[in-house]
């Protein structure tokens, strides 16, 4: 009878380990309470209606979010659609832009509706406020002529957000660009290693970048550079770029926005057509070996340039 009721206390045992083990907490199968309203007014971002082929960061919607004040709202996703009268692959990537933040990634167009997402990083909404994104499309050189393209929301459900109501309002009509006889050249952007180890302290090299203008003298007016790393924020800080012979270049930047930092060069800086030019990214480090630091550029569009015609040298 004791050997009985032993192995009754250890079936018993077992039983409640595997129930453990296969059952839910009741504190994960809750879902999270949705609060606020979400109202989203899309419009055209301008009345700029002719393009080059190439042309990098041309608006194409503006959709601005407004929060009630009942909480703050996340917005996840937005779905969209590109229109009109042209080849869904003359655009070669389509992303969304917060101020000088890129906070999307940047899609493509495969399907042949024209329908694509983007996925939106780190992109709340205050209490009471607005935020304004700015969708923008690069261009390939190869586009058709006369090509007519507008990118619109997809539908009156387009936006993911953790709102428990979300009202989609069309401001304007969607703008038409149309692609014209002519290109805006090409930036070849490399990034290369760092010539020491990242160490903490005060205006460390944290990356290098070499830009090559093809083609066409270009004008640099500003980049962006994101991390790969884990560090973000104010991990780094007083950002700016300087030539490899130390001359700056670029205004300082006082931190990273999440994982980018945006640098403007004022005035902007010559790029002569097929020279090679090095830059430096310095920061001061304010974190040790357990963050990470990898900068790259993740998009054409992240490079700001002009073809500059007749010469006319910048510096």
């Amino acid at each position: 009878m004791v050997v009985s009721s032993a192995l009754v206390a250890l079936f018993l045992s077992d039983f409640l380990l595997l129930q453990q083990r296969f059952s839910t907490p009741p504190a994960s199968v809750a879902s999270q309470v949705q609060e606020g309203q979400l109202t989203v007014t899309a419009g055209s971002s301008d009345t700029i209606s002719s393009i080059a082929l190439g042309s990098s960061r041309v608006p194409m919607l503006t959709l601005t979010f407004a929060a009630s004040c009942a909480a703050d709202v996340s917005v996840y996703s937005i779905d969209l659609k590109r229109k009109g009268l042209g080849d869904r692959q003359d655009i070669e990537s389509v992303y969304a832009v917060s101020g000088s933040r890129r906070v999307s990634n940047a899609s493509g167009i495969s399907t042949r509706d024209g329908s694509f997402q983007l996925r939106l990083r780190r992109f709340t909404v205050p209490a009471c406020e607005e935020r304004t994104l700015e969708v923008q499309a690069d261009f390939s050189e190869e586009a058709a002529l006369s090509g007519e393209h507008s990118i619109v929301l997809a539908s009156q459900t387009s936006i993911d957000a953790d709102a428990m109501r979300i009202i989609v309002r069309q401001a304007l009509a969607a703008q038409l660009r149309r692609t014209v006889g002519y290109t805006q050249g090409n930036v070849v952007v490399e990034i290369l290693p760092p010539l020491r180890r990242i160490r903490y302290g005060s205006n460390r090299v944290v990356a290098r970048v070499r830009l090559t203008a093809e083609d066409e003298d270009h004008s640099l007016s500003a980049i962006r550079f994101t991390n790969q790393g884990s560090a973000h924020d104010n991990d780094l800080q007083n950002f700016y770029l300087a030539t490899n012979r130390g001359e700056r270049v670029s205004s300082r930047t006082a931190s990273m926005n999440g994982d980018n930092v945006f640098l403007t060069l004022s005035p902007p800086f010559f790029l002569a057509k097929n020279e090679q030019y090095l830059f430096e990214l310095h920061a001061d480090v304010h974190v040790g070996s357990s963050s990470t630091v990898g900068f790259s550029v993740e998009e054409p569009a992240d490079v700001v340039s002009n073809m500059v015609r007749g010469r006319s040298r910048l510096r």
